[in-house]
């Protein structure tokens, strides 16, 4: 796992966003899996714009060795998000 990456809030759902970077040879995770929020699911009347985040924040691949290739890639793919 990349130890840099960078967060991406979205409009439309998750899983357009992963395979539409899927096809395009870009791992995409959610930004808060594993966090509070995400243990506690079954209280979400608690906290709802934390779970709002854990639904629809995602992480982009950004790290220092990704290379120029790759991050042109990673570029032309956030600006055509669906």
């Amino acid at each position: 796992n990349p130890v840099y990456s960078f967060p991406v809030i979205l409009n439309s759902g998750v899983a357009d966003v992963q395979k539409y970077a899927a096809k395009k040879n870009i791992e995409v995770a959610y930004a808060f899996k594993n966090s509070i929020a995400d243990f506690l699911k079954e209280s979400q009347g608690s906290f709802i714009n934390a779970v709002s985040l854990l639904l629809r924040c995602v992480l982009f691949p950004l790290y220092p060795r990704l290379g120029t290739k790759k991050s042109a890639e990673i570029a032309k793919v956030l600006a055509t998000l669906p």
